[in-house]
């Protein structure tokens, strides 16, 4: 079952002689530059990190459909009522820069034309509109198959809770790992079903709706968001505007590469290419039989021998997602006809 759960602060001094100015500068700086880098992945254009721009091949669907319930503009001042900018068709289809804000607590639910699979690497992004790598307004990312029973992915945020961040701070995204927001506009932050798998012991067929909770980026314990490791999560807070909170541009569904390898009792299978338009290739290193069915679970291409090598012709069907199921296996690879 989901575990429910409902800054590096800088302040600017004021200097009267242009020195002190510099030297407080200087200071800063040197001091950020200073800091030990968190574990994770960290912000766009740097080695090793995880960003996915709008634009790669890697994503082949975009959410169709989306609910939000609003949130505050500041939790802590309910007179200033709730967040209003944007709207709900702002985040269905691909990431643009228009987006609808959830505000202090508020929530996202989208749904796909076609089911979410848990396949080899990453499942799906999130893309916010953080108009630089430390701006990062962050939420909590949760799946469900029936929009009943949701599993909330791990997160976790390592930023220092003795001070706040503050509505103009910054945070870093090497502190940061499965809170949607890490990236900054037009980068998506990416999930992978099979950590969701592997921390509630379950084994997920398919996901239908992803869900989008505000994290609430006060550290004042009355109204502070905590991560699954009970820090709290501390990021730009207050947003007091009618765009505050956790701003959603986008959701879509990744297949990583061209060309897949997983290993299925322990055996090789490569499939290539993926997208595939005409003959779809699959090298295994034991025979094998293999079925191809499309969203619906309709047999459309099927191996009748076991094969080291087999090729499946799709230039006669029509564009889509389609699911490859080797022999003796429940969990599908997922294929994409453009």
């Amino acid at each position: 079952m989901m575990r429910t759960v409902n800054a590096f602060g800088v302040r600017a001094f004021a200097c009267r002689h242009t020195r002190c100015l510099l030297f407080t500068a200087l200071y800063f700086f040197s001091f950020q530059s200073a800091r030990a880098q968190g574990p994770y992945a960290p912000a766009v254009g740097q080695t090793g990190t995880t960003a996915i721009h709008k634009d790669s091949t890697a994503l082949v669907e975009w959410a169709v459909q989306c609910w939000v319930q609003r949130g505050w503009q500041d939790i802590a001042d309910k007179s200033l009522g709730f967040v209003s900018a944007g709207t709900e068709s702002s985040a269905v289809g691909m990431a643009n820069g228009q987006t609808v804000s959830l505000g202090d607590s508020g929530v996202a639910v989208v749904k796909f034309a076609n089911p979410v699979y848990n396949h080899v690497g990453w499942d799906f992004a999130v893309f916010e509109n953080a108009f630089d790598d430390g701006f990062l307004e962050l939420a909590f990312v949760e799946v469900s198959a029936d929009s009943t029973t949701w599993y909330r992915f791990p997160a976790h945020s390592l930023t220092q809770t003795d001070t706040p961040v503050g509505s103009f701070g910054s945070v870093n995204a090497t502190e940061i790992n499965n809170l949607a927001g890490k990236y900054r506009a037009q980068y998506g932050t990416p999930f992978d079903i099979q950590e969701i798998e592997a921390e509630y012991a379950v084994t997920l067929p398919s996901i239908t709706y992803i869900r989008l909770i505000d994290a609430i980026g006060t550290i004042d314990p009355a109204h502070a968001s905590y991560d699954t490791a009970g820090n709290k999560v501390n990021e730009i807070y207050p947003t007091p505007f009618p765009s505050g909170g956790f701003d959603l541009d986008a959701v879509a569904i990744v297949n990583t590469s061209l060309s897949v390898s997983v290993t299925q009792y322990e055996q090789e299978i490569h499939l290539f290419p993926n997208p595939v338009r005409d003959v779809l290739t699959i090298n295994t290193s034991q025979p094998l039989r293999f079925t191809i069915t499309d969203f619906s679970g309709r047999v459309v291409l099927e191996s009748l021998e076991a094969s080291a090598h087999h090729q499946f012709d799709f230039q006669y069907l029509p564009a889509g997602m389609y699911f490859l199921f080797a022999e003796g296996q429940s969990q599908p690879q997922k294929i994409i006809r453009n």
